[in-house]
Order: structure tokens, then C-alpha cells, then sequence
């Protein structure tokens, strides 16, 4: 059996399984609120079988990582050079290369090259070499293994080396740019930061106000508590360009006076984009026996129109609508338990329904649940 941790501000889940024990710890640390913010889905189906599952259904991403190079000043011909997996170089007198930023993969890929970055522990320098092993030795110092990337031919990015008299000054170089020779250094190959064609179906939704409770944000991006937005809601949709039949689909239109959702294809010039909510899952209806299962079953209402006596349009959640004029759309949230339901069976590729979230699998920890470079 499994268990799969979905974080509902991203609609983005990974899978918990006796593999990764400290995973249900580090998830539930990331959330703001818990109840809120959490859903967590039993499945009777091992890891590997329900990871499948949604990769049949499309539902399924396994990302590249970010990875950066860096400098630190010597006293004579330097700077030296370091790779660093992640977005940053982490301080320690290390600064990034404007540019020196990629994409690659920490294990291999179909149509994928090998480089890996070898550290002389004596002099803490670095070479870069093409494969996925280091030479033991090279201008006569041992190396060791940094780490591994895989990424795209190309020639964004270069790496060149250094043989010196001076055995500290006897290292790599790998700069954005085509070519590295100069200045001492032989170029020796280039490369590509890989293309990050993941498509996501499923979106989550955030609804934002702004301090004076009079202008409101919609976004895909989890940034409704952000610039004086304090966030009201978050729902779980599908993609439009993923849509069924029987979904219906709307749009977000950016106004000068706020956000507002609308029926598809009467956002004029105005759309930030689309979304689709699923029609009411069969089977998702049980009888509510527990506040519980009243919660899992409970859809809130979202809709648009006028607070009394307001002159310009909101976005209100729950019982706003109640007290709101002049409606002109209404939709209701997925509730909790259409969401699980919509965990896919095994199918054939294609053929499953589209899940409420996508299961996210990582090639490199983080310390977050979910990496920041994952938009996704």
C-alpha cells in the first residue's frame, strides 16, 4: 500500500512509502495550515505501480534540476571554478557567474551526456570531464567525484582546463558562453542546459485580496499572500487544453480595478488564462454520517459580482456569494473526496482520466517537500 501526499496550494503530490520514511514528516512541515493546505490519499497499489498509474494518465513528472557554477578568488590566476547542484552557490566565498545557471538531469536519459565534476580535496579545485567517472589522476593530483549531470549537446555552455607548474592553479573552467580557451585554458567540450517540456493537467487556483478588501487576485502562481494580498481561497482545476466534455471551462480576465472570472471566451483582451472544473464525479456523493464526510463532500462556492453598494466587481468564496449583487458567474470548488477520486486505475496510456494532481518525483532532495525550482 501507498500513500500519496498532495500539497493543494500546487495540486502537486508525491508518493509516501516505506522507502522514504522522513517524507511524511518534511510534508507536513512545509504547509502553512495543514487542514487547509493537505490532502492525503490511501491507494491499495505499491509505489512503483501507482507511479505508472499516473504516468499512464499524464500525470506524471520527474523533472531536471538546476545547476550552477561558481568562483572564488585566488591571489594569482583565478578566479577557481566549482559547480554546485541547486540555484545558488550557498556563500562560503562562493558567488555565481552571471549566466551560470543550467538545467540537467542527476541520473541518466534517453539522448543525454554525461559530465561530471571531480574535486582535488588538497586544493579544493575542480575539473570537469565528459562520462560519469573521474580520472584518478591528472597534473599529478587525485580527484574524486563531485557529482554527476546528464544534459543536451549544444553550445551554450563551455568547459575548458588548465595544466600549470603550480598544482593549485591546475583545474577546469566551464563558463556560459562557446568556447573557454584563453587564458591558459584548453577548451575541451560544450554543452546544453536541457528542455523542460513537462506539461502539467492539473493547476490549482489561489484567490487573493488586497489590504483594503476591495481588489482581487487569481493566479496559478501561489502568490495571492503576496504584495498585500492576503489569500481567501485555493482550488484544485484541470488545464483547458485538457479539458472533456463535460467539464466546464472558464477564464480569468486582469481588470483595471481586479481580477474576475468569466465564462470561456468572454475575456476579450484581457485573460491571464483558462481553466477547466470537472462535472461532479460519480461515486463521490456518500452519505454524510460525520462532520467528516460533510467536509470531504463540501464544495464552496466561487463566484463574481457586487458587494452591496460596491462599484467594482470581486471574486467571492462561501457564503460572500450570499450577500453579493448583480452575479453573473458561479462555480463551485472540487471537493476533497473528487479530488482523491480521481486518482487514476490502471489504464493503457491515453486512456485514464486526468487526474486533480500530479505525483511529482524529484531526482535530488531538497529540504522543502517540494524543490523550488518545481514550478511547476
Amino acid at each position: 500500500a501507498s500513500f500519496v501526499l498532495i500539497d493543494r496550494r500546487r495540486q502537486l503530490a508525491k508518493i509516501f512509502s516505506a522507502a522514504e520514511p522522513r517524507l511524511l514528516l518534511i510534508f507536513l512541515r512545509s504547509l502553512r495550515n495543514p487542514a487547509d493546505d493537505a490532502l492525503i490519499v490511501a491507494d491499495p497499489r505499491p509505489a512503483e505501480e501507482l507511479k505508472e498509474a499516473f504516468a499512464q494518465a499524464n500525470s506524471f513528472a520527474d523533472p531536471p534540476t538546476h545547476y550552477s557554477v561558481c568562483t572564488s578568488p585566488l591571489k594569482k590566476d583565478g578566479p577557481k571554478y566549482s559547480v554546485h547542484q541547486g540555484s545558488h552557490c550557498g556563500g562560503g566565498g562562493w558567488d555565481q557567474i552571471n549566466g551560470g545557471l543550467w538545467k540537467a538531469y542527476a541520473k541518466p536519459r534517453e539522448g543525454t551526456e554525461a559530465i561530471t565534476f571531480c574535486d582535488n580535496e588538497k586544493h579544493w579545485v575542480q575539473i570537469m570531464v565528459k562520462g560519469a567517472e573521474c580520472p584518478k589522476k591528472w597534473a599529478n593530483l587525485k580527484w574524486v567525484s563531485g557529482g554527476t549531470f546528464w544534459t543536451s549537446k549544444g553550445n551554450s555552455f563551455c568547459i575548458g582546463s588548465r595544466l600549470s607548474d603550480t598544482e593549485e592553479l591546475s583545474f577546469s573552467r566551464l563558463l556560459p558562453q562557446k568556447n573557454c580557451g584563453g587564458d591558459g585554458f584548453k577548451h575541451e567540450f560544450s554543452f546544453e542546459s536541457v528542455q523542460d517540456d513537462i506539461a502539467i493537467s492539473s493547476l490549482a487556483i489561489c484567490i487573493g485580496r488586497d489590504a483594503a478588501w476591495k481588489t482581487t487576485r487569481v493566479s496559478l502562481r501561489n502568490d495571492c499572500n503576496q504584495d498585500s494580498f492576503v489569500e481567501v481561497a485555493h482550488f484544485a482545476a484541470r488545464a483547458a487544453a485538457t479539458a472533456r466534455e463535460d467539464d466546464k471551462v472558464y477564464c480569468v480576465a486582469a481588470l483595471p480595478e481586479g481580477d474576475v472570472i468569466r465564462e470561456r471566451g468572454k475575456c476579450s483582451g484581457n485573460e491571464k488564462f483558462e481553466f477547466a472544473i470537472p462535472a461532479r464525479t460519480p461515486g463521490t456523493e456518500i452519505e454524510a454520517l460525520s462532520v467528516e464526510t460533510e467536509e470531504l463532500q463540501r464544495q464552496p462556492e466561487v463566484c463574481v459580482g457586487f458587494k452591496p453598494g460596491g462599484q467594482k466587481p470581486l471574486v467571492g468564496t462561501g457564503d460572500e456569494c450570499r450577500a453579493m449583487q448583480s452575479i453573473s458567474t458561479r462555480l463551485k470548488m472540487p471537493s476533497l473526496l473528487e479530488i482523491a477520486a480521481s486518482t487514476p486505475a490502471n489504464h493503457k496510456a491515453g486512456t485514464a482520466a486526468l487526474p486533480l494532481y500530479t505525483v511529482i518525483e524529484e531526482e535530488v532532495s531538497c529540504f522543502g517537500f517540494l524543490c523550488p525550482t518545481v514550478m511547476l
